[in-house]
């Protein structure tokens, strides 16, 4: 497939010889998004659900996970390291979160109460960015890689030509770890969108067709998780397609994906709701929560205790 042309046969052996400081702790959350939720006290309220636990933290500490992206060498020359091309996925995600962060930016300024109701949120540009950002939300997390079987081989690369050219090769330059270096060109792949057609990108693509609409909470404030763009199944939804996603991108904002008909000419538009719209948004993403993150997050501990 093309996109795992990141396995190609003409490597140097000395390309694979890594000896750099692993980065251990590999946020799945974007730093600069938690922070959106910090108190007075540059907090964050979090309530676990293995655990049980509600507690206070600080945004580093939460949404990540040891060596989450990488790729172990397995049957390799030792003198290869531990990882395949360690950080590299960490890294492209830390340029993509640049991006994001502006994007964050720019809807924090423009919605507020004084927007006009009938005006677009963002520009086409801007647009590109917010899929980027949701699907990149959606499929970096632990659960999702999970899903996507991120961490075994596809039964077409495996038995593929290019697969046992590639072992033979690289056994032949005394490197070996043939397999691991295909995983770790398919999780690049997968995650990532440094390939023409790659997932993310085929994603975003599909996204482009669901309206989207954001909210703003004129009183009381939306809580968020440690899996912020959340898979929805309202039943107000159109029959031909029942995608919707809830995404609160700010303690005042949040966007929600789907085929609404009371929102069907309010694409890119903003409305501004009441507390009991808020509530109601923020137990069904909680609601939705316990199935799919690990933890509810928010500025205020008695808030989340409420939707609990």
């Amino acid at each position: 497939m093309q996109q795992y042309q990141a396995a190609k046969l003409s490597f140097r052996k000395d390309e694979f010889m890594n000896n750099s400081q692993t980065t251990k702790k590999e946020h799945y959350i974007p730093q600069f998004y938690l922070y959106q939720f910090i108190d007075g006290n540059n907090e964050l309220s979090v309530f676990n659900f293995k655990t049980g636990k509600l507690f206070k933290t600080v945004p580093s500490k939460l949404g990540y996970k040891k060596y989450l992206y990488e790729t172990e060498w397995v049957d390799a020359d030792p003198k290869c390291g531990k990882f395949i091309l360690e950080n590299e996925i960490e890294k492209i995600f830390s340029n993509y979160e640049g991006e994001f962060s502006t994007l964050l930016k720019t809807i924090k300024r423009v919605c507020t109460l004084t927007q006009n109701p009938n005006a677009l949120i963002l520009n086409q540009k801007e647009k590109k960015l917010l899929f980027r950002f949701v699907i990149n939300m959606l499929i970096r997390s632990p659960y999702n890689m999970e899903i996507l079987q991120l961490n075994q081989i596809s039964k077409d690369i495996e038995e593929s030509d290019l697969m046992q050219s590639l072992r033979i090769t690289l056994n032949e330059m005394g490197i070996g770890g043939a397999d691991s270096l295909a995983l770790a060109a398919q999780k690049k792949a997968m995650l990532t969108e440094e390939f023409p057609d790659s997932f993310p990108e085929q994603y975003v693509n599909s996204l482009k067709k669901i309206p989207f609409h954001f909210f703003y909470a004129e009183e009381g404030e939306f809580v968020t998780s440690d899996l912020p763009a959340l898979l929805g199944d309202d039943l107000t939804i159109l029959e031909e397609d029942k995608t919707s996603i809830y995404f609160p991108l700010l303690p005042k904002v949040a966007v929600i994906f789907g085929y609404y008909d009371k929102f069907k000419n309010r694409n890119n538009r903003m409305t501004v709701i009441k507390k009991k719209y808020v509530d109601k948004f923020n137990k069904k993403f909680v609601s939705k929560c316990k199935e799919y993150s690990y933890s509810v997050i928010g500025k205020d501990m008695k808030l989340i205790k409420q939707y609990l």
